[in-house]
């Protein structure tokens, strides 16, 4: 299947909501996801173009992203690597995720972690991650609608 990778561009944003929706992810609003990745050091997608599963379906469909936040010098961490169900197992995660560790030491990061969703550890070990025993602590609204 042919694949184009591209930057975050705020145009994108309607796009990575849906995105998410039908790869199961809460919603997100388009504002919060522009804001994200205006605040984000880099912002990877993945797009598919050709015939799609979908009738509805542009020409060009985004099919994966990925994001990374951090201070751009001591530490980064992955967040948000997401590809639709159709184009899982096509390697779209796994360039996204390397991609997103290049640029942090473009930038002369230390170290990169990532922030995943539970059962996903199998795929970051493939990549050669490590699991770090560390504590994770919340303060404040849940990104979900809840609140902690």
């Amino acid at each position: 299947m042919p694949y184009k990778y591209g930057v975050g561009d705020p145009k994108f944003g309607w796009f990575a909501q849906e995105l998410l929706l039908r790869s199961g992810w809460p919603r997100r609003s388009v504002p919060s996801i522009i804001i994200s990745w205006e605040r984000s050091l880099w912002v990877g997608l993945a797009f598919h173009e050709g015939e799609h599963v979908e009738r509805s379906s542009p020409k060009l469909q985004l099919v994966g992203m990925a994001r990374l936040v951090g201070d751009g010098i001591y530490t980064a961490v992955l967040f948000d690597v997401v590809v639709h169900p159709f184009h899982r197992r096509m390697g779209i995660g796994s360039r996204l995720v390397d991609e997103a560790v290049a640029y942090g030491r473009t930038l002369g990061v230390a170290e990169v972690e990532c922030c995943a969703a539970p059962g996903a550890s199998g795929f970051y070990e493939a990549l050669g991650w490590e699991h770090k025993d560390a504590f994770a602590w919340k303060f404040g609204k849940d990104t979900q609608g809840g609140s902690s």
